[in-house]
């Protein structure tokens, strides 16, 4: 079972220099192989923050879609 959304990507560069990198529509610690290349290829990490979805799995993720088609709601 696939139970992946639409991936996205989001690259902040500040001012300074600072690179920020945030991903959307994976769960769990896939996040971390979705930007292993990028953060390789950017050098030095200094803090990892990891959102709610994170720490969500798979199973949570298909209670909510069929959550979601018993109530005829759409995401």
């Amino acid at each position: 079972m696939n139970c992946m959304d639409l991936q996205e990507l989001e690259i902040i560069i500040g001012e300074n220099g600072e690179t920020r990198i945030r991903v959307r529509g994976v769960r769990g610690p896939e996040c971390k192989e979705v930007t292993r290349e990028l953060e390789e290829q950017l050098g030095d990490l200094q803090e990892q923050q990891f959102t709610g979805e994170y720490y969500e799995t798979c199973r949570e993720k298909e209670r909510e879609r069929l959550q979601r088609e018993k109530t005829g709601e759409r995401k």
